[in-house]
């Protein structure tokens, strides 16, 4: 089975994954990703992606798609093929959700440009360079709030308040077209604690009626 934790940035996610590996791990092989994938040559790439003004939205778009092909079949695929649990800190939501942004102005709206962006993840599916996840939990937050806690971090080019409120319109929006299989938790009023022991219930009852 193929999860994923998606949400806007600084949210704790990754976080979130590393302890809901530690406390599944005690029943289930479980594989933890992250995207962009934490594998070479991308963990080198990451910041010179994400970072890089120079390089054009398109650009990073597709870098960011090669990325992503590459994890999946290095990665989870074959952990699927083992019958392992695999939690994905990101994948392909995050790319619709922030690609949107980055891309809606070269490509005519957020309608267009999801439509292009869907068109090529469903042909990378159809030949089996993908796989869509079987359930992905999206945490709602406060942009304003989280992009303060980000400034410690390494900047992106995804770190303004104004982008960040973008990116979760767009995952709402991604959400609401996928309603079976995105899970929405509002995270706003939640410690990681309490993320952490809601998302885990909600997978050990997922996994135990699949």
């Amino acid at each position: 089975m193929f999860l994923t934790i998606e949400g806007i940035d600084n949210l704790g996610k990754t976080t979130i994954c590393k302890r809901l590996v530690q406390n599944l791990s005690r029943e289930y092989t479980i594989r933890l990703v992250s995207d962009p994938p934490s594998i070479e040559p991308w963990s080198s790439l990451r910041q010179v992606i994400l970072s890089r003004r120079d390089i054009t939205s398109p650009a990073r778009a597709f870098a960011l798609l090669a990325a992503r092909i590459d994890s999946y079949i290095r990665v989870i695929k074959p952990a699927l093929r083992k019958g392992q649990l695999v939690l994905g800190d990101r994948f392909i939501d995050s790319w619709f959700a922030y690609q949107t942004t980055s891309l809606a102005n070269h490509l005519g709206g957020w309608q267009r440009t999801m439509e292009l962006l869907e068109s090529i993840n469903q042909s990378c599916v159809n030949a089996g360079l993908l796989e869509m996840p079987d359930r992905t939990y999206l945490l709602l937050g406060n942009p304003n709030v989280t992009v303060k806690w980000g400034r410690n971090k390494k900047r992106s080019v995804y770190d303004e308040v104004k982008i960040q409120r973008s990116v979760q319109r767009n995952y709402v929006r991604v959400a609401t077209r996928s309603a079976r299989r995105v899970d929405l938790i509002d995270a706003r009023k939640c410690t990681i604690a309490e993320l952490v022991q809601i998302i885990e219930g909600k997978i050990r009852s997922l996994v135990r009626t699949a």
